[in-house]
């Protein structure tokens, strides 16, 4: 994977895992967008609806209890690292859209759990949705491997990361993706 300024250089083993968060997510999210466009509302979607939440599952399970925390706690490295104004926006921005992924993740799982009971659900609000969360996820994951990864690596020297690897990697190693 490919973060902007970075290509040439050996990535920390965090970041690494952080870019393969990112290809797995995309993974998901791509397969989210698929079968949100495969529900027309006629007849047993029942399977639809099931795969939907699992996606969501593993969005609001892994990408939003882990994934996102570990990146919270790199970032929250580099604030004590002389940031300039525009870098602490960049950071601070970065983790609203960590809140503003949750939200949506949670609103788009209660509209996949009324789907899954056989309620109806406007398809127009549920694909806005969809498309809203999946807009949001691209551009917050372009964000972070142009401008936030390189930063890490800007900010943080070798003592830093094997100080956060050795913290964190206890902390999340039991939360690898599934």
């Amino acid at each position: 994977m490919s973060f902007g300024a970075l290509v040439d250089e050996e990535l920390p083993a965090l970041l690494e895992r952080l870019g393969n968060d990112h290809s797995r997510i995309s993974e998901i999210t791509a397969r989210l967008g698929e079968l949100t466009d495969n529900l027309d509302y006629k007849g047993d979607e029942t399977a639809i609806w099931a795969e939907i939440d699992d996606c969501l599952y593993f969005l609001k399970h892994y990408a939003d209890r882990v994934h996102h925390p570990l990146e919270d706690r790199l970032f929250d490295a580099i604030l004590h690292k002389g940031l300039t104004p525009t870098e602490r926006h960049l950071v601070f921005r970065n983790l609203g859209q960590h809140q503003e992924i949750m939200t949506l993740t949670e609103t788009m799982l209660a509209q996949t759990h009324l789907g899954r009971t056989g309620a109806l659900i406007d398809h127009a609000v549920f694909a806005d949705l969809v498309a809203q969360y999946l807009a949001l996820q691209r551009r917050h994951m372009t964000f972070e491997e142009m401008h936030m990864f390189p930063l890490l690596m800007a900010r943080l020297d070798n003592n830093d990361w094997n100080q956060l690897h050795g913290e964190l990697s206890v902390q999340f190693a039991e939360a690898e993706p599934e």
